[in-house]
């Protein structure tokens, strides 16, 4: 595994941009990831709606969540009634 400062440096070459973009790139791509996590495990908490989440997310992207919880909530509910 590369150390931090060899990805800093190979980002650095290919990209031809300096550390302090290539950081506030990094992150800018970070808070994006973490922001959409916790919209995703706030809307399947129960702790924000669906018509909130339509703000951040895309309508595809939400429509793969629901199908996801329900395929899994069914095994759930199949697997605790099974025996």
């Amino acid at each position: 595994m590369k150390s931090f400062t060899e990805e800093l440096k190979f980002l650095k070459e290919k990209t031809g941009k300096d550390e302090a973009a290539i950081l506030a790139q990094a992150v800018k791509v970070g808070i994006d990831n973490l922001f959409r996590e916790y919209i995703i495990t706030s809307y399947l908490n129960g702790e924000i709606k669906r018509n909130q989440v339509v703000k951040f997310l895309d309508p595809k992207k939400i429509a793969k969540i629901d199908a996801q919880k329900k395929a899994i909530d069914e095994d759930i509910e199949w697997g605790l009634n099974k025996g």
